[in-house]
């Protein structure tokens, strides 16, 4: 009975997650969804055929790899619902729940190698991850698909390595068929985003920190060299040679990299912030209000951020014997915005990013809690498991509203034009959802018309550079006055 309890309760917390999202399936297409779905005539297809995938998957313009499993099963959702977001977020749903059983198998894994038996942290991170509601915007922001499958793959080729390294038979047959099983598994999360080419970076995080004393088995070091290692160094070797052509791909920003890179070190704290103390208002799909770093003391913020990072890094050099899982989940997490959050000419802001790093953070302190209390009496286990099902249902409760605001449209937009007053991007989408609704035939009286005019006005106020909301304004100008002015 013992034994099934935790299963139990891991398939109740599945059912209970997929419950939350529920309201969020009524939601739509946003931002690049348009660009990277909606758009897109090759994923247009009316039924699921070999052709018809090949089209869409040769058609895409996404990504460098253009993202061929993602592009595919954004496809064969057309084929089943057509180009109805409802279709498209139930899928995203059922890839989350799925990485959710992913998360468990790796710290399930992840706790064997530091000697925990229990089910139950593994059971616990997982639960807490996959209800948290910053990694809602990797499920009902559609074309994060990409994200949360690129997650998916890359949490199996991470767990498979460490099943490897838990049963320490490196007899070559073995060796070379889970290699080749790992290889599988991260070129499918390469093939759904190019994130993953981090996996060897993050596999050489759990390496130095909760592997390190794993030492001495016949041809460990060469596995662990050739999977791990070796790769790592060929990734970190390729960013550093794309340092001088992403420094021109910069031109298109607001922000330059070093800008960039300083802002990053602030965005990172509000990350983890949002993690530990998921406030509702402080979450939004639109974060492009953020004021950027022009230098170390503008905002003052961005020295004390990166004197908190070095601090960080240091203290995990320090301590990685004491806590080995805390310092990996620290590790794992920076290593995971590696690309995303540091020299790449991307936007500054989006949760979506944490989909993945925010799994090895939320293991890293349940794993270390656990282990920490594997020293005390049972009685303490049982309050830690208490506390955890509390937190659990504060997260989940925080998720389901989250997901009743997104699966209301315009409340969603009409809130954050009034948390993030400073987003330009918030207030085009809400001027434009206005006008959309403005009759022609009696723009004057027509209190839709006015206010789209109000919100484009304001888009354009808080960035003149945006030639569309300008663009926009002076045809809803022309059309309340006849003036284009």
């Amino acid at each position: 009975m013992r034994q099934r309890l935790p299963l139990a309760v891991f398939i109740i917390a599945i059912v209970l997650i997929a419950g939350a999202y529920v309201p969020g399936l009524g939601g739509t297409f946003w931002l690049d969804d348009f660009q990277n779905i909606v758009l897109q005539k090759g994923l247009q297809i009316e039924a699921v055929s070999l052709d018809g995938l090949s089209r869409a998957v040769n058609e895409a313009t996404t990504g460098g790899l253009n993202r061929p499993i993602a592009v595919a099963s954004f496809a064969v959702d057309h084929a089943i619902g057509g180009m109805y977001a409802r279709q498209f977020l139930v899928s995203n749903l059922l890839i989350h729940l799925i990485a959710t059983l992913a998360v468990l198998c790796f710290v399930r894994v992840l706790a064997r190698q530091g000697g925990q038996a229990s089910w139950w942290p593994a059971i616990i991170a997982a639960a807490l991850w996959a209800a948290h509601p910053i990694n809602l915007t990797g499920v009902l922001y559609i074309v994060q698909r990409m994200t949360s499958l690129s997650a998916l793959f890359s949490l199996c080729a991470i767990a498979l390595y460490l099943h490897m390294r838990l049963q320490r038979d490196y007899g070559l047959f073995r060796a070379v068929a889970m290699a080749a099983l790992i290889g599988l598994a991260g070129l499918c999360a390469l093939l759904s985003k190019e994130n993953a080419v981090l996996i060897p970076l993050l596999l050489t995080c759990a390496e130095i920190t909760v592997l390190k004393s794993k030492r001495g088995a016949p041809g460990e070091a060469r596995f662990v060299a050739i999977v791990c290692y070796l790769p790592s160094i060929l990734v970190l070797s390729a960013l550093v040679y794309s340092v001088p052509s992403f420094v021109g791909d910069f031109q298109a920003r607001a922000f330059d990299m070093p800008e960039r890179l300083m802002t990053e070190a602030r965005v990172l704290w509000f990350y983890v912030g949002l993690i530990f103390i998921p406030n509702l208002n402080a979450m939004s799909l639109f974060h492009d209000g953020i004021a950027v770093s022009k230098s170390l003391t503008q905002p003052l913020s961005t020295t004390l951020a990166i004197a908190a990072w070095v601090t960080v890094i240091v203290a995990a050099i320090r301590w990685r014997s004491r806590a080995p899982y805390l310092v990996f989940g620290a590790l794992f997490f920076l290593v995971g915005h590696l690309i995303e959050s540091t020299i790449v000419p991307l936007e500054l802001v989006f949760e979506h990013r944490n989909y993945l790093p925010s799994a090895g953070l939320i293991a890293g302190v349940v794993l270390q809690v656990s282990q920490w209390l594997s020293t005390h009496e049972k009685r303490s286990s049982r309050v830690a498991i208490f506390g955890a099902g509390v937190l659990f249902v504060a997260l989940l409760s925080v998720t389901h509203i989250r997901a009743q605001i997104w699966g209301t449209p315009g409340y969603l937009l009409e809130r954050a034009v009034q948390l993030q007053p400073e987003s330009p991007r918030a207030a085009a989408m809400l001027a434009s959802r206005y006008a959309n609704r403005c009759r022609i035939d009696d723009p004057t009286t027509n209190p839709q018309c006015i206010r789209a005019v109000e919100w484009y006005r304001k888009s354009s106020e808080l960035n003149p550079d945006n030639a569309g909301s300008l663009i926009s304004l002076a045809g809803m100008n022309y059309g309340l006055t006849g003036q284009l002015d």
